[in-house]
């Protein structure tokens, strides 16, 4: 039975789902999976029959918290004899795997580079970090045709999600956040960081034709702040900016309408749960969104408020529209982002590095 480590740092969104749905189908293809990061990333997620082990990858490249991780990550392969197989999700992850000398093969899946607005002052050195780690490690897994070529290296796969499964009805959600049970509703499922622009979001709000209609952001991050104050700067009194949600889920199935008004993205695992939910979708021209979307939805330029105010107005103001682009939405995610055969992608990579 191949041993396989799935290592990740902190997350709150897309990655660590993904983690969660390749190790629970992993473990029922019959590898042994421990996944190790810091303590309760993974809560609430299903993570089928593959152990959780706490180690504290670094949020950072501060030289204390590298350290520490790295002590924690060798206390682990001690424990456990070691492993065949180390897959490491993100750049910090894999340099831990890499200090570590865990003495198994290392595959790297990229899930973001490095951006200077969200790097800051690092960004020159974390760019370089980033291209030797890549060379360092023995496979390279993409999430996106953009980030394969910007790295020079890595195989795309788009990254596995679970298939979405409401826990609450959408006149439950409405109740919930107050939100007026016959009004049309956008939805936003974000981090709240500069890299989802989403005071653009807002601005283009302000400005859309049905003055009825709502709009839900859920999610959270350091600019909460922020937004709170543009939200009421701008008198946005029908968005609500509630915070995260344990299973976004429940609002994208609410939604008429689902918006993304990203800088950057790589494949984001909210665009396949509302296609696989039936949602027609707006989205900035980021990463293999306009691939995922095809028909189904409407792609706008980044940082173009203008067309993502005709693009909401376009849909809040015609239902067969909506219902058009909802069926093809589903149809387009059920056959092309299923998690088995992307799953399988990944372990056949595994494969590669340790043969089975």
């Amino acid at each position: 039975m191949t041993r396989v480590l799935q290592l990740l740092g902190p997350s709150t969104g897309g990655i660590r789902r993904h983690v969660a749905v390749l190790s629970k189908l992993a473990a029922e293809r019959g590898f042994d999976v421990t996944i190790a990061g810091p303590s309760g990333v993974l809560d609430g997620l299903d993570t089928g029959a593959a152990s959780i082990e706490s180690v504290a990858v670094p949020a950072s490249f501060h030289p204390r918290a590298v350290l520490a991780g790295i002590r924690e990550l060798r206390a682990l392969v001690a424990a456990n004899d070691g492993f065949d197989v180390v897959h490491a999700h993100g750049l910090k992850a894999a340099w831990t795997a890499w200090l570590a000398r865990t003495g198994a093969p290392i595959v790297l899946t990229v899930h973001n580079v490095v951006l200077d607005e969200v790097a800051g002052r690092s960004a020159a050195l974390q760019r370089r970090l980033e291209r030797i780690i890549t060379r360092r490690v023995d496979r390279v897994i993409a999430v996106s045709p953009e980030i394969s070529r910007h790295l020079g290296i890595g195989r795309f796969i788009v990254p596995a999600s679970p298939a979405p499964r409401p826990t609450k009805t959408p006149a439950e959600i409405r109740a919930e956040y107050g939100i007026d049970p016959e009004a049309l509703l956008v939805v936003v499922a974000a981090r709240l960081h500069p890299q989802k622009d989403l005071p653009m979001f807002f601005r283009a709000w302000q400005r859309r034709a049905d003055r009825s209609a709502w709009a839900l952001v859920v999610g959270d991050g350091p600019d909460r702040a922020t937004l709170d104050a543009l939200r009421s700067e701008l008198g946005l009194d029908t968005l609500v900016l509630p915070g995260a949600s344990p299973h976004a889920v429940d609002e994208l199935n609410a939604a008429d309408l689902v918006v993304m008004s990203s800088r950057w993205e790589g494949a984001p695992l909210v665009i396949a749960e509302a296609m696989q939910l039936g949602k027609p979708i707006v989205s900035t021209r980021v990463g293999v969104v306009p691939d995922m979307v095809g028909d189904a939805g409407t792609i706008i330029e980044v940082g173009d408020t203008d067309a993502l105010v005709r693009a909401i107005d376009r849909y809040l103001g015609d239902a067969a529209e909506r219902e058009r682009c909802g069926h093809l939405a589903s149809e387009r995610g059920r056959l092309i982002y299923g998690a088995e055969p992307l799953v399988d992608e990944v372990l056949n990579v595994y494969g590669e590095v340790h043969p089975l």
